[in-house]
Protein backbone atom coordinates (compact mmCIF):
# COMPACT_ATOMS: atom_id res chain seq x y z
CA UNK A 1 0.00 0.00 0.00
CA UNK A 2 1.44 3.42 -1.00
CA UNK A 3 2.55 5.75 1.56
CA UNK A 4 -0.17 8.46 -0.16
CA UNK A 5 -2.83 6.02 0.43
CA UNK A 6 -2.08 4.85 3.77
CA UNK A 7 -2.14 9.12 4.50
CA UNK A 8 -5.88 9.56 2.75
CA UNK A 9 -7.08 6.20 4.80
CA UNK A 10 -5.84 7.98 8.07
CA UNK A 11 -7.72 10.93 7.13
CA UNK A 12 -10.70 9.23 6.25
CA UNK A 13 -10.42 7.29 9.88
CA UNK A 14 -9.85 10.98 11.56
CA UNK A 15 -14.04 11.78 10.73
CA UNK A 16 -15.57 9.09 12.22
CA UNK A 17 -17.81 9.56 14.93
CA UNK A 18 -16.90 13.41 14.61
CA UNK A 19 -19.58 15.94 14.41
CA UNK A 20 -19.50 19.67 12.88
CA UNK A 21 -19.63 23.00 14.59
CA UNK A 22 -23.83 22.88 14.63
CA UNK A 23 -23.86 19.01 15.91
CA UNK A 24 -24.39 17.10 12.75
CA UNK A 25 -22.28 14.38 11.58
CA UNK A 26 -19.67 14.45 9.69
CA UNK A 27 -19.07 12.19 6.41
CA UNK A 28 -15.94 11.63 4.39
CA UNK A 29 -17.18 11.39 0.73
CA UNK A 30 -13.91 11.66 -1.21
CA UNK A 31 -12.57 9.23 -2.80
CA UNK A 32 -8.57 8.48 -3.22
CA UNK A 33 -8.74 9.98 -7.08
CA UNK A 34 -10.33 13.12 -5.51
CA UNK A 35 -8.19 13.71 -2.36
CA UNK A 36 -5.35 13.07 -4.14
CA UNK A 37 -6.19 15.56 -7.15
CA UNK A 38 -7.24 18.10 -4.58
CA UNK A 39 -3.81 18.06 -2.37
CA UNK A 40 -1.76 18.18 -5.84
CA UNK A 41 -4.10 20.81 -7.47
CA UNK A 42 -3.02 22.71 -3.76
CA UNK A 43 0.44 22.39 -4.61
CA UNK A 44 1.01 21.74 -1.13
CA UNK A 45 0.88 18.26 -1.28
CA UNK A 46 4.41 17.88 0.50
CA UNK A 47 3.64 20.31 3.47
CA UNK A 48 0.69 18.33 5.25
CA UNK A 49 0.50 18.03 8.84
CA UNK A 50 -0.56 20.02 12.06
CA UNK A 51 2.79 21.70 12.80
CA UNK A 52 3.10 25.86 12.05
CA UNK A 53 3.95 26.30 8.10
CA UNK A 54 2.00 23.01 7.34
CA UNK A 55 -1.15 22.64 5.68
CA UNK A 56 -4.51 20.90 6.13
CA UNK A 57 -7.83 20.19 4.05
CA UNK A 58 -10.78 21.83 5.83
CA UNK A 59 -14.21 22.38 4.87
CA UNK A 60 -15.82 25.95 4.13
CA UNK A 61 -16.79 27.20 7.92
CA UNK A 62 -16.50 23.79 9.58
CA UNK A 63 -20.07 22.82 8.37
CA UNK A 64 -20.64 19.61 6.32
CA UNK A 65 -18.87 16.35 4.91
CA UNK A 66 -15.32 15.99 3.66
CA UNK A 67 -16.44 16.15 -0.53
CA UNK A 68 -15.62 17.65 -3.43
CA UNK A 69 -16.63 21.67 -3.37
CA UNK A 70 -16.57 22.31 0.60
CA UNK A 71 -13.42 21.74 1.06
CA UNK A 72 -10.10 23.98 0.86
CA UNK A 73 -6.55 23.43 1.34
CA UNK A 74 -5.07 25.78 4.04
CA UNK A 75 -2.47 26.44 6.69
CA UNK A 76 -3.32 24.29 9.77
CA UNK A 77 -2.93 26.90 12.29
CA UNK A 78 -5.33 29.19 10.08
CA UNK A 79 -7.96 26.36 10.57
CA UNK A 80 -6.94 26.00 14.59
CA UNK A 81 -7.41 29.57 14.61
CA UNK A 82 -10.74 30.03 12.93
CA UNK A 83 -11.77 27.12 15.31
CA UNK A 84 -11.14 28.60 18.37
CA UNK A 85 -12.26 32.17 17.71
CA UNK A 86 -15.82 30.34 17.26
CA UNK A 87 -15.24 28.35 20.46
CA UNK A 88 -15.48 24.89 18.20
CA UNK A 89 -14.40 21.90 19.63
CA UNK A 90 -12.06 20.87 17.32
CA UNK A 91 -9.10 19.88 19.59
CA UNK A 92 -10.31 19.47 22.42
CA UNK A 93 -11.41 15.48 22.42
CA UNK A 94 -15.20 16.91 21.80
CA UNK A 95 -15.76 19.29 24.83
CA UNK A 96 -17.54 22.19 23.20
CA UNK A 97 -15.99 25.70 25.21
CA UNK A 98 -18.22 28.78 25.49
CA UNK A 99 -17.32 31.54 23.20
CA UNK A 100 -14.06 33.41 23.72
CA UNK A 101 -13.24 36.26 25.99
CA UNK A 102 -12.36 39.81 23.66
CA UNK A 103 -8.65 39.03 25.73
CA UNK A 104 -7.98 35.36 24.12
CA UNK A 105 -8.96 36.64 20.81
CA UNK A 106 -6.79 39.01 20.45
CA UNK A 107 -3.87 37.33 21.76
CA UNK A 108 -5.00 34.54 19.10
CA UNK A 109 -4.81 37.80 16.36
CA UNK A 110 -1.33 38.97 17.98
CA UNK A 111 -0.06 35.24 17.89
CA UNK A 112 -0.87 34.47 14.29
CA UNK A 113 0.89 37.51 13.10
CA UNK A 114 3.96 36.06 14.83
CA UNK A 115 4.61 38.49 17.48
CA UNK A 116 4.77 37.43 21.41
CA UNK A 117 1.83 38.47 23.73
CA UNK A 118 4.66 40.69 25.26
CA UNK A 119 7.48 41.76 23.66
CA UNK A 120 7.94 44.63 26.30
CA UNK A 121 9.92 42.30 28.62
CA UNK A 122 11.61 39.25 28.60
CA UNK A 123 9.43 36.79 30.43
CA UNK A 124 9.43 37.19 33.83
CA UNK A 125 9.81 33.61 35.65
CA UNK A 126 12.61 33.04 34.14
CA UNK A 127 14.42 35.55 36.21
CA UNK A 128 15.51 37.49 33.25
CA UNK A 129 13.28 40.74 33.70
CA UNK A 130 15.23 42.36 31.11
CA UNK A 131 13.67 44.22 28.16
CA UNK A 132 14.17 42.36 24.72
CA UNK A 133 16.50 44.66 22.91
CA UNK A 134 15.77 45.41 19.08
CA UNK A 135 18.53 43.56 17.65
CA UNK A 136 17.53 40.51 19.47
CA UNK A 137 13.53 41.11 18.32
CA UNK A 138 15.22 41.41 14.85
CA UNK A 139 17.13 37.62 15.58
CA UNK A 140 13.71 36.36 16.73
CA UNK A 141 12.10 37.75 13.81
CA UNK A 142 14.59 36.10 11.24
CA UNK A 143 14.85 32.80 13.57
CA UNK A 144 11.20 31.98 12.88
CA UNK A 145 10.65 33.72 9.03
CA UNK A 146 13.24 31.14 8.52
CA UNK A 147 11.28 28.26 10.39
CA UNK A 148 8.27 28.92 8.35
CA UNK A 149 9.94 28.80 5.02
CA UNK A 150 11.27 25.63 6.29
CA UNK A 151 15.42 25.92 6.08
Amino acid sequence: MGNEYKKYLAHKNRTCNRKDRLGNPIEFRLTFTEWKQIWEESGHADERGTRLGQYCMARFDDLGHYEVGNVKIQLSSENFREAALRGHACHDKGKKRGPLSEAVKNKIKEARVGMAWSTKSAREDDGRKRPLTEEHKQKMREYWDKKRQGR
